[in-house]
């Protein structure tokens, strides 16, 4: 065998041995795991390409192709939410398990958005006074085309528009109610709202206010008590005159109530406890009623319930409201672990008691997801919240209710400068293109009375027959564009009334010589303050009352029957389109401006001389005085109140002085704005105190300081 041949085998014989005595390297042992799936249209299950796939906790995002599918690789292992997105469709997720070396399974399916009608407020009621609301039409998906078309189901509603189409804006409709000749009642209407996008109806009520007799008036005429509920409350009032005897009774024995009768005054109210007993009801809903009986009238109210089975799940907890801007805030509540979860659902209002009949305003599926924002709120709008918990049976158990006001975000003061030598006046708006300001002009050795009309554009002074004397103060009231009345107080001799018709201006001569204020309902409806008493004009006649020792300082009327006055001592008297009566005593004795809305409040600034003494801001709710908060944490008695405007018990303006901080914060004028939970303000563009403010809308306003007409707008 030649050397060649031997090496050859011996080196093939090595390698040989070599290979087999050498292991071969393990595969290495897995560490995480994957998910995968497909994201589906919930309709017909057809994949959705371009939809993104994220985690929570995050890990990576992943987009769907055409045929749905994603894969997140190289996860640890643990407790996942997997959420999906596509424009155009609702957001889910679902939970999953991620275990070493597996791949986890997560199909999504996503509900196509469509136009969905959204209508708010979801009860309109008008009381005794307000003749104008408003509901508000969105697309709260904000996606295509709304079409929609509203009816009222009686003659004393009417509706401006009764149609439109909304995509990402939101649509009002003015609602007007006619109480006209009617009796006195209360009254009950729906106004239906029917799109492509759904069915709303929203029941509105009305009261024609009995001068003569008690009127019984209940605030509500359905109760749902859902399948948890087992109490609530309604409100008996009596909105007429004299003493309301009353008693309820009801036809089913799981209804109970507390009290069942009692008397009620002129103007007051009464409280009724309502409870359910679903102890020994079998499973299903329930329906009855509690019928309300008095010497003023009668009223049904409806009763639902649900007994649900055993399996109910946990109530989550909601907490407050957070990030609240002027069309959203945040909402989140305790997570619900349990194996029979079915979803979640939250429900809105713009009134207290949320049950489920109320807007929803959010639902998933995802029991990780207990958190969301709502949006496409109204701004400077109170908003009430629940959310629900159900399980797989679509058992709902219900939260704690919350509450929280959108803002609304503060506009600007401007100065349009003099208005023709104009000094110390008084302002009166119709609206932002027609506002009269009445005032005084220094000429020939005294001041005179002059009165400006502004038509939108421009300033102009208007020729009235006065007398020409030295005037001392003025006032101006109008309630419409022929409508207007101009009180002159003289230096030593009586006053002066100039009345405004639309066409001219004719004067009369008043046989008192103190006015502090004038309230024009009409031109022969017409209110004036001064001295100790109050005046008031029927058409042919002049009538005063005498209602204290002390000056009147200011009236204000929302309606013919609803009229406040303040006198120079603190005492407040209340109007019922009877009678005047006391309604408190806000002492000490200081000057006194008041400011009523149609919603029922009245506001009222206390401004009390002296440094010992702190100025206050009351308004009333609920039947009592209640003190607004300070408008700064250090507000004190150097500080000063000048004016206030009331359009509502959450949309409150007033001007104020606030006095130097020891240089950390300049000394000036500035406009503060109540929203019903917190003070804000902006600066006054003038250094002047406001004697006189008027608010045209929530985002218009007219006020005087010295010289200045000073306008609001956003």
């Amino acid at each position: 065998m030649s050397t060649i041949r031997r090496v050859t085998l011996l080196m093939i014989f090595v390698s040989f041995v070599v290979s087999s005595c050498t292991k071969n390297p393990e595969e290495p042992t897995p560490v995480t795991g994957t998910i995968s799936g497909r994201v589906l249209n919930r309709t017909d299950s057809s994949p959705l390409e371009g939809a993104s796939v994220s985690t929570i906790p995050a890990t990576v995002i992943k987009v769907t192709g055409s045929n749905g599918e994603y894969t997140i690789p190289d996860i640890n292992p643990g407790q996942y939410t997997v959420r999906a997105t596509k424009d155009g469709y609702q957001d889910n997720g679902i939970a999953v398990q991620v275990q070493v070396g597996q791949t986890s399974t997560a199909d999504i399916q996503l509900t196509l958005l469509v136009p969905t009608l959204s209508v708010t407020p979801d009860f309109l009621d008008f009381g005794i006074a307000n003749t104008v609301s408003a509901l508000v039409v969105q697309n709260s998906t904000l996606v295509g085309s709304l079409t929609w078309a509203a009816v009222a189901d009686c003659a004393w509603v009417s509706l401006d528009p009764t149609s439109g189409t909304v995509t990402t804006n939101t649509q009002p409709i003015a609602i007007t109610v006619n109480r006209g000749a009617r009796s006195p009642g209360n009254y009950n209407a729906r106004i239906n709202v029917t799109s492509n996008g759904g069915v709303k109806t929203v029941p509105i009520a009305m009261v024609v206010q009995n001068p003569n007799a008690p009127q019984l008036s209940v605030s509500t005429q359905y109760l749902d008590f859902d399948s948890v509920t087992s109490s609530r409350e309604i409100t008996i009032s009596n909105t007429g005159t004299g003493s309301l005897s009353w008693s309820l009774a009801d036809d089913q024995p799981w209804i109970l109530a507390s009290p069942t009768s009692g008397n009620i005054s002129t103007g007051g109210n009464a409280q009724v406890l309502v409870s359910v007993d679903r102890s020994s009801l079998p499973i299903q809903s329930y329906n009855g009623n509690i019928n309300v009986a008095s010497n003023g009238g009668s009223s049904l109210v409806a009763i639902a319930m649900r007994v649900a089975d055993t399996g109910m799940l946990p109530a989550p907890i909601l907490t407050n409201p957070t990030n609240i801007t002027n069309t959203s805030m945040a909402l989140a509540w305790t997570r619900i672990v349990n194996n029979r979860f079915g979803y979640y659902r939250l429900f809105k209002a713009t009134h207290p008691g949320v049950g489920e009949s109320s807007e929803i305003a959010f639902e998933t599926a995802d029991a990780g997801q207990n958190s969301t924002t709502a949006s496409g709120l109204l701004p400077g709008t109170r908003y009430y919240f629940k959310v629900f918990a159900y399980n797989d049976a679509s058992q709902g158990s219900p939260s704690n209710e919350v509450t929280g006001i959108t803002t609304v975000p503060l506009g600007n003061w401007s100065t349009l400068g003099e208005v023709e030598s104009i000094t110390t006046g008084d302002i009166s708006a119709v609206s932002d293109n027609e506002v009269y300001i009445v005032g005084q002009d220094y000429f020939s050795g005294g001041y005179h009375c002059k009165v400006a009309r502004w038509n939108g554009t421009a300033w102009s002074l208007e020729s009235t027959p006065l007398s020409g004397g030295f005037t001392t103060s003025t006032s101006v009231s109008f309630r419409g564009s022929n409508n207007g009345a101009v009180c002159i107080e003289h230096d030593g001799s009586n006053a002066e009334l100039l009345k405004w018709d639309g066409v001219s201006w004719t004067i009369h001569a008043l046989t008192w010589q103190t006015v502090s204020s004038i309230s024009t309902l009409s031109l022969s409806n017409i209110w004036i303050g001064g001295d100790r008493h109050v005046y008031h004009w029927n058409g042919s006649t002049w009538a005063n009352v005498t209602l204290a020792s002390a000056n009147f300082m200011s009236l204000s009327f929302s309606a013919d029957s609803v009229g406040w006055a303040a006198n120079s001592d603190g005492t407040v008297y209340y109007y019922n389109g009877t009678g005047w009566s006391s309604m408190g005593d806000l002492g000490p004795e200081g000057t006194y401006s008041i400011s009523s809305a149609s919603d029922g409040s009245v506001c009222i600034l206390r401004d009390v001389q002296g440094n010992q003494s702190i100025d206050s801001l009351w308004i009333r709710q609920v039947g009592e005085w209640l003190g607004l908060p300070e408008l700064a944490s250090d507000w004190d008695g150097n500080d000063r109140l000048n004016s206030v405007s009331c359009q509502g018990s959450d949309d409150i303006w007033c001007n104020a002085y606030r006095h130097s901080r020891n240089g950390s914060e300049p000394g000036g004028y500035y406009f503060y704005h109540w929203n019903g939970d917190a003070w804000s303000r902006t600066t006054s563009p003038v250094e002047q105190q406001t004697t006189r403010m008027v608010m045209t809308s929530p985002t218009t306003g007219w006020a005087i300081a010295g010289s200045q007409v000073l306008r609001y707008s956003l």
